[in-house]
């Protein structure tokens, strides 16, 4: 059974200038131990999803279940009891300024009337785990975003959540910062099994440690799956665009070196694990005596799985290129069509 189950919940917003549909008609389910990943563009509607897993926002329709039990169904008293099963880190830290690393981490175990002692001594094994024992003394102000960011990792394990949502965590950090960030929450659920919810906009962020995705558009699913499903061959437009935004770094500069060149018909091509260290390129254009413009070419953590990406072109006069195509296909290459890296959707 699955721990998460979003049940055709929808939610309405009402501003100054209408109403806003932030939810519509979402439906999805997370398993126990897992660590899933909700993506999309600017008011796509993932924060309002992940606050309605924890009843922070009340979805107007549907039901949200947590193990089964529907959180509709719970006191208010209740209610709260089960959030302590549900932590909770924010983009912005959210951290108390004039508290001590040490009485930040400590506050949701004051709020449960845990002893003073009992409750400094988990804070200090858990600033442990995070690798800021030694700031326990510091306050926020003196700490980098990163360890503000493992303070707050921590203060959300204090109350032992079996769940963690993590809303837009590594958006506020720097790319290296993220990635010892996202170290950090894998190691959380490898060694307490707690099932994880990440909300971003960053493509990056999902490919290095989750393990199933579902992809928002206009407070609704556009597409959902494994990471590295999702990443071979994506099926939506905005799915794409996601992973165009990913490449996008990479393939700035190669897009003004190739710009007199920008003729022929592009794809996108990814290898398997069985391909990636064979020289399929090369022997693609012995065998056919055609060139084939290589604009961009990467190798990629998805899922923990090294995928290589490349970024064709092939001749504008070109007289092979489905022989090509059918070649690559035969080579255990996936291939993705109509192309355009110089504005529109990948």
């Amino acid at each position: 059974m699955s721990e998460i189950v979003l049940d055709n919940i929808s939610k309405k917003f009402t501003t100054k200038d209408g109403t806003v549909e932030a939810l519509k008609n979402v439906s999805l389910e997370i398993d126990k131990g897992e660590i899933y990943g909700v993506i999309g563009m600017s008011g796509a509607g993932k924060s309002t999803l992940v606050r309605c897993i924890n009843f922070l926002e009340k979805p107007d329709e549907g039901r949200v279940l947590i193990d089964g039990n529907s959180l509709d169904d719970y006191s208010k008293k209740e209610l709260q009891k089960q959030r302590e099963s549900i932590g909770m880190i924010f983009q912005h830290f959210n951290l108390l300024m004039q508290k001590t690393v040490l009485d930040n981490v400590c506050f949701p175990l004051y709020i449960q009337n845990v002893p003073g002692k009992q409750a400094r001594k988990k804070a200090e094994e858990l600033l442990d785990l995070v690798g800021l024992l030694e700031k326990k003394n510091a306050y926020p102000a003196q700490l980098s975003g990163g360890q503000k960011q493992r303070v707050a990792i921590a203060r959300a394990l204090a109350s032992d959540p079996k769940i963690l949502l993590c809303d837009e965590a590594t958006s506020a950090l720097d790319p290296q910062t993220t990635s010892s960030i996202l170290e950090l929450l894998k190691n959380i659920n490898d060694k307490f099994g707690i099932t994880i919810v990440i909300i971003t906009h960053q493509m990056s962020v999902v490919r290095k440690i989750c393990d199933r995705v579902a992809i928002m558009e206009g407070g609704q699913l556009a597409e959902t799956g494994k990471v590295s499903e999702v990443f071979s061959h994506p099926k939506t437009k905005v799915a794409k665009r996601l992973i165009r935004q990913d490449i996008d770094t990479d393939i700035d500069d190669n897009i003004q070196a190739t710009d007199l060149i920008r003729n022929g018909e592009i794809i996108r091509i990814t290898f398997s694990e069985n391909s990636a260290f064979e020289p399929v390129i090369a022997n693609l254009v012995l065998t056919y005596k055609e060139p084939v413009n290589i604009l961009r070419a990467s190798t990629k953590n998805v899922g923990g799985i090294a995928k290589g990406d490349m970024i064709l072109e092939f001749a504008k006069d070109s007289t092979k290129k489905e022989e090509m195509k059918k070649y690559l296909k035969e080579h255990e290459i996936e291939i993705e069509e109509n192309i355009d890296i110089y504005g529109g959707d990948i």
